[in-house]
């Protein structure tokens, strides 16, 4: 799913979810690319494409890395997640990343 910061011009954010049979495959890598492309293309003004992961996901961070985006940081106590809020870690990918 593509998300748009109305209050932050120029990003989105992306993030997904894979049932757990359908996992290790390599499918979350080529959608997350897909959507990141087709962003890119439908919105000019698209600058920056943003990832977050849970802290300690290290599946999700992989993911993110083979799709071309870069490890940020960690924020700390940043999402809800489960009634708290837990650490993420930021991804990013600008448009003139090699492949967007």
């Amino acid at each position: 799913a593509v998300h748009r910061h109305p209050d932050e011009p120029g990003k989105a954010a992306v993030g997904y979810w894979l049932a757990p049979q359908a996992r290790g495959r390599g499918l979350a890598t080529r959608a997350v690319r897909l959507v990141v492309r087709w962003a890119f293309g439908l919105e000019p003004g698209l600058v920056q494409m943003e990832l977050l992961t849970l802290v300690g996901n290290e599946a999700s961070g992989r993911v993110a890395l083979r799709s071309g985006f870069v490890r940020e940081g960690v924020l700390l106590r940043y999402l809800p997640f489960r009634d708290r809020l837990v650490d993420a870690v930021m991804f990013a990918r600008l448009r003139d990343d090699e492949g967007a």
